[in-house]
């Protein structure tokens, strides 16, 4: 059986990556209801440029002008009823 200690020891393990500790923050724009654009600030580049990458594989391309990242949204079409 597991004591609390070792069960908070194994727990905090995936607490020691550094990746854990990093944060971006996104200002949306609008448009009738509707995401034009969102420009993520990361705290620093390289979270940006991960960001970046890990999101080229789902079709979303995310430019970064002057340290400030921009997500470019294409308008959705309404399906006719």
């Amino acid at each position: 059986m597991d004591t609390i200690p070792e069960v908070l020891a194994e727990a905090m393990k995936d607490f020691k990556d550094p990746v854990m500790y990093e944060s971006i923050v996104a200002v949306s724009r609008f448009e009738q209801n509707q995401l034009a654009a969102s420009r993520p600030a990361p705290e620093a580049k390289v979270i940006l440029e991960r960001l970046q990458k890990l999101s080229r594989p789902i079709g979303t391309q995310i430019a970064i002008e002057n340290g400030v990242g921009l997500i470019q949204v294409m308008p959705t079409r309404s399906k006719p009823r």
